[in-house]
């Protein structure tokens, strides 16, 4: 199963119950949809190789920002950003050696602007969560991952990738 969509942002609303007992204009600005959630790659091969410029990437969707009245004031509830999808390789070899930076990546995207459009504020969406990525060996070991020169598995992943024993036969 893949990430999780992000909840919806609220509508305002003017008054202290809700529908108002008289429509206004201006006063019930909608909140945003939520961020779908990151998708599920299964992978099963001999090798699996990962140049200079690839990747793989699973990554949540942003959340969007509320409606607003003027211009950019988003007076409606930013929403959540979807979480990171799942990773799951499985191979006799992984040759990472070439790969730059999260070359595997299963991020969450960032939630919706909130007030006056800027992120992590009153009315903003929240961030989603990270996903997971699981690199399948033949023996459960790094033993079969080729790295580059001086950087980890944690330096090529995001969020850090887990090595387990073969799940697929």
């Amino acid at each position: 199963m893949g990430g999780r969509g992000g909840g919806a942002g609220g509508d305002a609303s003017l008054g202290a119950t809700f529908p108002g007992a008289l429509f206004q204009p201006g006063g019930d600005e909608k909140g945003a949809g939520g961020g779908g959630g990151g998708g599920l790659l299964l992978v099963n091969a001999r090798v699996i190789r990962v140049g200079p410029t690839g990747s793989v990437r699973a990554d949540g969707g942003d959340g969007g920002g509320g409606e607003n009245t003027f211009f950019f004031d988003r007076i409606g509830g930013g929403s959540g950003a979807g979480s990171g999808g799942w990773i799951i390789l499985q191979a006799l070899q992984f040759d990472l050696s070439a790969a730059g930076p999260d070359a595997l990546r299963a991020l969450g995207g960032r939630g919706g602007r909130g007030r006056n459009d800027v992120h992590d504020v009153q009315g903003a969406g929240g961030n989603g969560g990270p996903g997971v990525i699981q690199l399948h060996t033949p023996d459960g070991t790094p033993g079969a991952l080729r790295l580059p020169a001086g950087l980890g598995l944690a330096d090529l992943t995001a969020p850090d990738a887990v090595v387990l024993l073969p799940a697929l036969r």
